[in-house]
């Protein structure tokens, strides 16, 4: 189907959440425009981010050793991580 899409596509005022699902885990977009040709705020929460974010529970404790291990079964991305 061939559809005239605009050169420009203005979003319309307001603010939008969407949560998808990727192989890592839950990853969220969340837009705010105020009706201009590009978003005023956009925020990406990555499913890494998510996935660390429990590293200092799950590190309370445990032996220097073991921290190798329980990084890597948390499967995360560091060029997600990077704020």
């Amino acid at each position: 189907v061939m559809a005239k899409v605009p050169r420009i596509i203005k979003v319309p005022a307001g603010e939008a959440y969407v949560s998808t699902e990727n192989p890592l885990g839950e990853m969220g977009f969340y837009v705010v425009s105020k009706g201009d040709l590009t978003p005023f705020r956009v925020k990406i929460r990555t499913a890494s981010f998510n996935n660390i974010s429990i590293a200092p529970w799950a590190l309370r404790g445990v032996y220097v050793p073991d921290v190798v291990s329980i990084l890597a079964s948390l499967y995360f991305i560091l060029g997600d991580i990077d704020r």
